[in-house]
Formats: structure tokens, C-alpha cells, sequence
């Protein structure tokens, strides 16, 4: 029977006419009945489709013959029929999936007569594999550790235990009175020797009317600043005229009619009128140790509280001058715009602002920024657990509140004044905003809350730009010793200021010699071995640790080891054998895209976890991935170890899957988002591949077809 007589005889009537239009240009000729020249191009069928099922039909009908049994050739064609008019409809990646599935029907079909022929031949050929010995030693495993912890002949021991500061011993805190609806509230800080009071000399200053500025009521709206923010601004500017600290600042906030509160700050400096008014004019830019910069958060801070605060004006003075900014009809188009004017006053020994406001919660505000600043009665400034010229760090109780301090002033942390837990950091500088073409800090006028990125970049910068010692450097590192078997999950702001500091002092090339118990994580650690390890008394630390010279786990392992290989049963090393052949078979989809040859030739080596010998640390372990480092650092997989127990009764499809796993542990632990992303990027891989390939699903039903004859 020719290919036409196939065809004509086992394709319906309809799906006939189909293929008759589809090949009617085709460089294959089907010998099918041509049909009418006329018909219209809309049952036109994709020149390529109809080329190559043309071709597999020709392919199908050289290999049945005329004498292929007929539940053989209907099986074979009901195929490819199924699969070519699935891709017709579905119209997309026609050509490749195509050319797979020909590939697929070329390998089954070569040489036999049918799918009875095809699935015997497979099973022969595996049964003949299972006969053979292992091509490995299964009771030698590889040697891992070619990169073994780093030995350096300068490195800095650890310090034996932490040794307490006593600096600023003698603080004791404020005690500030609540802020009561309707009543007065008066506070002065008290003075102490760290004040440094500045005196500028007015000069002559010529008194102006009002003027008009180019800042709209509406720029307030693009200014995101809630009270908090605008209280610390306030603050700002009198704990840098105080000479970083507010030590001697008086507040006070009286009724008036209304419902509204005069609010008045003073401080003991005395500056001159261009501060007040001129953007850019702040003398602080330039003083690394001053919390403000450019003078624009005085501004933005008059324009916040006159725009949505009720207030009418607000007046800035110092000495014998005064400005006053309010809202005034601009000249360009009336539309409203801050406007000021200068005055000639009585003198007043110092500075201050004052304005009206029925904002009760700036108020309080102002109220709690008093300990948001630098001051000689700040707890969080006492006794820190290291102290530089740079910075300071404070442990405190685990779930005890902390702060971050740049200047003297408290930042937003995850968008909280209270952003860390368990710890106070304070740097005494501003740091840069770039070093190296890398932001390091940004001092912009909307005051960012600091992030992770952030605080990862600021310790960077401290222990790898600032010049510190690397005593100090390892000082800094060891005073943070609480965090660094902390997960990341609950300590993300923490983990990454220290996670700086240690890629700082690795750029710096600062190593220490850290004693036994500590051990970096890797990629690939699961639950089960980091909860035996630190049973053990061992201190799981970040794997950023390893950058320092501390060994990881994979070394601690190497060392540690005590799986005991033993020697597979004939039937066991008839199941490593069609595991390995399993693995083999996805070798199309898997090779040099997510695994080298050597990798899919997988070792596997038996081990009995209820042994008397055996480790304890694999107690709960079914298997457990070989890693090491490959000669170009990458980690790579070296096969994996197998419970016994759970070889001799697992199923081909459950100790298969497992391999697998195993061998995905090359991209990680269990718990990390790169194994499991990859595992399942091959798991889709594999799927969508088992669906074309008919070969591979042919070659997986025999294998498991022997495993289940296995006694």
C-alpha cells in the first residue's frame, strides 16, 4: 500500500481535503487528488505544516510497508495526525515543535514494524544495560575541598570576648512633660560644655518690604514631608547652630484663640538675614558634622506648615532682624506665592522661629523630636559596645527598638525612626553621597527613608573607603557578633549593614581567624543539616563570612563527613543503573543548558542512615547532593548519596525525582529562591518535552517497567 492509500484510508474525508490544500505547492508530493485551482485562499493551510507532514508520511509509509499490521499503522498515523492539527489550531512555534516530533517518530520507528516492536527493543536494550557493572567505584567517593578555607599569614585573630565602653557613662535621660490639648507646654534643655554657641555679625542690613519668590502654595503638594519630617527640620537647624547638639534649646507652645497654639523654639546663636532668606545660602554644606546642607529645609519647612498647617505666617529672627513669610497674591498671574519681608527689631541674644498652628500632631511632633537628636541627656549615645572617631554601635536586648543616627540626627529606617531592632548605630559624619561612581548617601531635600541597599552601601563605604585601622575594621564586625547567624528574613536591616561591612573590610583584603565553631552557610544547605550543626554547637553564620576566611559548610563537611559508603546488592546496583539511564534520557533537554555531560552521568553512592557509625547529622536525611567547586569556581554537582531504606522501596518515579532534586543542588539550598526557581525551570522543561517527545516517554515507561520486575 502506497503513502497516498495510507493516507486516503485513515484520514477522514474532511482532513483529507485539508491536507490536499496545505500541500498543493509543497516540494513533497503526497500523491494526493488535486483539488479544484479555484479555491480560495482562506482553507489554505501553512505551506510548512503541509511539507512536513507530506514528509512524515512518507517516512510512516517506508517504514509499515504494505504489509504493517493494521493496528500498527493507524497508531502510528492517528499521531501524527493528532499532533499536526493541534498545531494548526494553535498556530504557534508550528516549525520547531515539528521538526522535534519528526525527530521523536524518526528515532521509534527506525527499524521495526510497530510501537509493540519499538517498546520491546527499548526494554532489551535496558535490560542488556542493568547486566553491566557500574562505571564508578561505588564505594569510593570524590574527593571535595578543591578549595579548601584560605590560611592567611597576616590574618587578625578574634578578639576573645567584647569589651564594654564606659563613654558617656554618666547620661541620664530627660524627663520631658506631656503635651496636654489646650494647656501650655514649656521645656528647656539643659546646657552643658558641649555647647559651641556661634556669633555672626549682623553688619548693616537694609530693612526690605514685602517681596514675592517664585515658590506656588501648590509646590507644598510635591513635597513629601509629614510631621515628623517637618519637626526634625525645625530641629535641625537649631541643634547645628548649637554646634551638634540641642543642649540649651528652649520650646514652648502657648493657646491662643481658635484652637490654635503660638509655638516659639529658641536657640543661643546668632546669625545673619541672608540664612533665612536665600536658598543655597546655609554655611553647612561643607561641614561633614552638621545634620542640615543647602538651608532649603528651612524653606521647605515654612512652605509646609503655612500650606497645610493653619498657619498665617512665620517669622525667623536673630538679633536685631526678623523675616516674616506668608502666602501673597504673585504679579504673574495672582496665583498665590510665598512672599517675606525684613524687619528691624529689638535685639534678642540668640535665634528663633514662631508661628500659629492648629495642628495639634506637629505638636507632638516637636515634642518627640527632642530625642531624635544628639543631645548630653540621649541614652542612645551611652555606653555604645564600639566607639571610633567614625561611628558607634550599641547592642541592645533583642526586641528592644534602635536607631540610626547620621550627624547627630535620626533617620528613617524602613520608613521608621525606630527601623532597627536590637541595635544602635551612630555615625558621626554625613558620608558622601558618591564615592566611586557608587551612591553612598543621599541628602536630598524629600529626606529618603534609609533601605537595605542603603545601609549596605554605608557600611561599605565606613570599613572600605574611611581609612579605619583593620583592627578597628574587625572590632566593628566582632561588636555585631549578634547578628551574624541572624536569618535576613527577620533582621533585614541589620543583616545588610553588616553584610557592608564585611564586603568593605574583603575589598580592603581583611581577613580573621575565626575560631571552629563559626561556619558560613552555602547555597545548597537544607533545614535538616543546619539544625544538626548547630545541635552540635556549631554558629551558622552568613555566607558572606566566607569573603573573611571563615570556613563553609561544605568544608566543615568535607572534614566532618561520616557517611560510610557500602557496597550495592545486585538488585541495588540494578536500580542505580536505571536512575542513571533515567537521567540519561533527559540529556537533550538538560545538557549544557543546565547541567555538563559529566554531571548527567550521575554517581550515586549508598548509605545507611540507621547505621551505629553513621553521623547524626544525617539522621533525618533521605539523600543528600555531592558539591564542589569546579577549576572556574562554579559549583558543581558530583552525584549524591541515597538512603538504602529508601532505594529498596522507593519507586523508579520517586528515587528519579529525587535525582534531580540532587542534582538542583548545584543552584542552592532547599530553602533559597535559586534552587527552587531552577528545579522548577527544569520541571517545566521536562514536561513540556515529554508531551512531543514520544522516544523519551517510551524509554521512561520500559526503565520503570524493569524497576518494578526488580526482586
Amino acid at each position: 500500500m502506497g503513502v497516498s492509500a495510507i493516507k486516503s484510508f485513515y484520514l477522514s474525508q474532511a482532513q483529507t481535503q485539508k491536507i490536499k490544500s496545505a500541500s498543493k505547492n509543497s516540494q513533497f508530493d503526497i500523491n494526493v487528488k488535486k483539488s479544484d485551482n479555484k479555491q480560495t485562499e482562506k482553507n489554505k493551510i501553512d505551506k510548512k505544516i503541509a511539507a512536513f507532514y507530506a514528509g512524515s508520511a512518507l517516512i510512516v509509509g517506508a517504514a509499515i510497508g504494505s504489509t504493517i499490521a493494521l493496528k500498527g499503522r493507524r497508531w502510528h498515523i492517528r499521531r501524527l495526525e493528532e499532533h499536526v492539527f493541534d498545531l494548526i489550531s494553535q498556530k504557534e512555534n508550528t516549525a520547531k515543535s515539528l521538526k522535534k516530533y519528526q525527530k521523536s517518530v524518526e528515532s521509534l520507528i527506525d527499524g521495526t514494524s510497530s510501537p509493540a516492536e519499538i517498546q520491546e527493543r527499548i526494554f532489551n536494550i535496558y535490560k542488556n544495560k542493568i547486566k553491566e557493572p557500574l562505571d564508578y567505584n561505588p564505594v569510593q567517593p570524590p574527593i571535595l575541598g578543591k578549595k579548601q578555607k584560605i590560611y592567611v599569614q597576616d590574618a587578625i585573630n578574634l578578639p576573645e570576648q567584647h569589651i564594654p565602653t564606659y563613654y558617656r557613662a554618666n547620661m541620664q535621660p530627660l524627663s520631658i512633660p506631656d503635651f496636654h490639648m489646650g494647656q501650655r507646654f514649656d521645656f528647656e534643655l539643659p546646657m552643658s560644655n558641649e555647647v559651641k554657641i556661634t556669633k555672626m555679625a549682623n553688619g548693616n542690613f537694609t530693612p526690605q518690604p514685602l517681596h514675592e519668590t517664585t515658590i506656588t502654595e501648590s509646590y507644598a503638594d510635591s513635597v513629601i514631608w509629614d510631621n515628623d519630617k517637618i519637626a526634625r527640620d525645625i530641629m535641625q537647624n537649631f541643634y547645628d547652630g548649637h554646634g551638634q547638639t540641642i543642649d540649651g534649646v528652649k520650646m514652648s507652645f502657648m493657646p491662643v484663640e481658635k484652637g490654635k497654639y503660638k509655638v516659639r523654639i529658641e536657640g543661643k546663636s546668632t546669625y545673619t538675614p541672608d540664612k533665612a532668606i536665600l536658598l543655597g545660602e546655609s554655611s553647612k554644606q561643607n561641614d561633614a558634622k552638621a545634620a542640615g546642607n543647602f538651608g532649603e529645609g528651612l524653606k521647605i519647612t515654612v512652605l509646609k506648615i503655612l500650606k497645610d498647617s493653619g498657619a498665617e505666617n512665620f517669622k525667623v529672627g536673630s538679633d536685631d532682624w526678623n523675616v516674616t513669610w506668608q502666602f501673597i497674591s504673585g504679579n504673574l498671574n495672582n496665583k498665590r506665592v510665598l512672599g517675606y519681608k525684613l524687619d528691624k527689631v529689638n535685639k534678642f541674644d540668640g535665634n528663633y522661629i514662631e508661628f500659629e498652628t492648629e495642628n495639634k500632631n506637629l505638636l507632638l511632633s516637636l515634642r518627640k523630636t527632642i530625642n531624635r537628636f544628639y543631645h548630653s541627656h540621649n541614652t542612645d549615645f551611652k555606653n555604645p559596645d564600639f566607639e571610633n572617631n567614625i561611628l558607634g554601635i550599641k547592642i541592645l536586648p533583642e526586641n528592644e527598638c534602635g536607631a540610626f543616627y547620621i550627624a547627630g540626627q535620626r533617620y528613617q529606617v524602613s520608613n521608621s525612626y525606630d527601623g532597627l531592632k536590637g541595635l544602635t548605630i551612630f555615625l558621626k559624619e554625613k558620608p558622601p553621597a558618591k564615592s566611586k561612581d557608587k551612591i553612598i548617601f543621599d541628602p536630598s531635600r524629600d529626606r529618603t527613608s534609609l533601605n537595605n541597599a542603603h545601609l549596605k552601601s554605608i557600611g561599605n563605604y565606613i570599613t572600605g573607603e574611611c581609612g579605619l585601622p583593620k583592627n578597628d575594621v574587625v572590632r566593628i564586625i566582632h561588636s555585631m557578633e549578634k547578628f551574624w547567624s541572624t536569618s535576613e528574613k527577620y533582621n533585614p536591616n541589620e543583616c545588610s549593614l553588616l553584610s557592608g561591612f564585611i564586603e568593605g573590610a574583603s575589598a580592603r583584603n581583611i581577613y580573621i581567624n575565626f575560631p571552629d565553631k563559626y561556619v558560613a552557610r552555602t547555597w545548597y544547605d537544607s533545614p535538616e543539616m543546619l539544625e544538626s550543626l548547630q545541635q552540635s554547637g556549631y554558629v551558622i553564620c552568613s555566607k558572606d563570612f566566607k569573603l573573611l576566611g571563615m570556613q563553609d559548610i561544605n568544608e566543615l563537611l568535607t572534614r566532618i563527613r561520616k557517611h560510610k559508603p557500602i557496597s550495592p546488592t545486585e538488585v541495588q546496583k540494578q536500580k542505580i543503573i536505571l536512575i542513571k539511564e533515567g537521567v540519561k534520557s533527559f540529556t537533550p533537554y538538560l545538557e549544557n543548558k543546565y547541567f555538563n555531560p559529566e554531571e548527567l552521568d550521575t554517581k550515586i553512592y549508598i548509605f545507611n542512615k540507621e547505621a551505629s557509625d553513621e553521623s547524626r547529622y544525617y539522621e533525618d536525611t533521605m539523600a543528600e547532593a555531592i558539591t564542589d567547586y569546579a577549576n572556574n569556581g562554579e559549583i558543581q554537582s558530583k552525584g549524591f548519596w541515597i538512603n538504602q531504606d529508601y532505594l529498596d522501596k522507593g519507586t523508579f518515579s520517586e528515587i528519579l525525582g529525587t535525582a534531580l532534586h540532587e542534582l538542583c543542588h548545584k543552584y542552592g539550598g532547599d530553602e533559597s529562591s535559586s534552587f527552587s526557581y531552577k528545579l522548577t525551570d527544569i520541571l517545566k522543561e521536562l514536561i513540556s518535552s515529554s508531551i512531543d517527545d514520544a522516544k523519551l516517554r517510551t524509554e521512561l515507561r520500559q526503565l520503570q517497567t524493569l524497576w518494578d520486575g526488580l526482586k
